[in-house]
C-alpha cells in the first residue's frame, strides 16, 4: 500500500488545482468547473504552504492539476481531461482559414497602435 503524496495528505482523491489565483478563473480551473469536477484550487504564491504542497510532487510551475501522488501540467487541457476522466475537452479548433484571419485582425491593430507611438519613445522601456 502506498501512502498519499504529503502534498495531499488529507484526502488523496480530491484533485487540486496549483496555480496563482487571480481576479479572473484561470483556463483550468474554468475548465474543471464547467465539467463539474470537485477540485481544490492552490494559490502557490499566496498560500503560506501552497508552493510547499507544490515542490512535494518536485514540480515548480504552475498550473499543475494533481490527484494523489500523480499530476499533469495544466496548460494542455486535453491531458487534463484524460487525467480526470474526460474523453476530451469538447474543444474543437478553428480551421487554418479562421485562425489566419483573426490573426490578420490582431497584427493591423498592432500596426494601427504602433503608428501611434511617437518614433523617439520607442525604445522605451514600460
Amino acid at each position: 500500500d502506498t501512502p498519499a503524496n504529503p502534498a495531499n495528505a488529507a484526502n488523496p482523491e480530491q484533485f487540486i488545482l496549483f496555480t496563482r489565483l487571480v481576479k479572473q478563473l484561470s483556463p483550468g480551473e474554468e475548465f474543471l468547473s464547467r465539467k463539474k469536477i470537485d477540485f481544490v484550487a492552490v494559490d502557490v504564491f499566496n498560500d503560506p504552504t501552497g508552493r510547499d504542497r507544490l515542490l512535494a510532487y518536485g514540480v515548480r510551475n504552475v498550473p499543475v492539476v494533481a490527484r494523489g501522488k500523480n499530476f499533469v501540467f495544466g496548460q494542455n487541457l486535453e491531458d487534463v481531461a484524460e487525467f480526470v476522466g474526460l474523453a476530451g475537452t469538447g474543444h474543437k479548433p478553428l480551421p487554418p482559414e479562421e485562425l489566419i484571419k483573426r490573426w490578420v485582425i490582431v497584427l493591423r491593430a498592432a500596426q494601427r497602435y504602433l503608428r501611434q507611438m511617437p518614433d523617439e519613445r520607442m525604445n522605451e522601456l514600460v
